[in-house]
């Protein structure tokens, strides 16, 4: 799962600070259950203007792949 999550975190431009504390905080809300606020925020990242095509690609796949396995995520059940 955390392969994904760090994909999705190409809209902060890769391995910067900001991008492994995203991925840090998703991980985090994934495991206490919380996979709508994850998928809320690439919602929010994907409704963002002067996203590259690559990461906006990136996102969707992401955000199609978690939306798909929601059973198997919800690791709180």
């Amino acid at each position: 799962m955390a392969q994904h999550l760090w994909k999705a975190a190409a809209w902060l431009d890769g391995r910067t600070p900001p991008a492994r504390q995203w991925c840090s905080g998703a991980r985090h809300r994934l495991r206490h259950g919380q996979l709508d606020a994850v998928l809320a925020d690439v919602a929010d990242a994907l409704a963002g203007e002067g996203l590259p095509e690559t990461a906006r690609a990136t996102l969707t796949t992401v955000s199609a792949y978690l939306a798909r396995h929601r059973d198997p995520i919800n690791y709180e059940a």
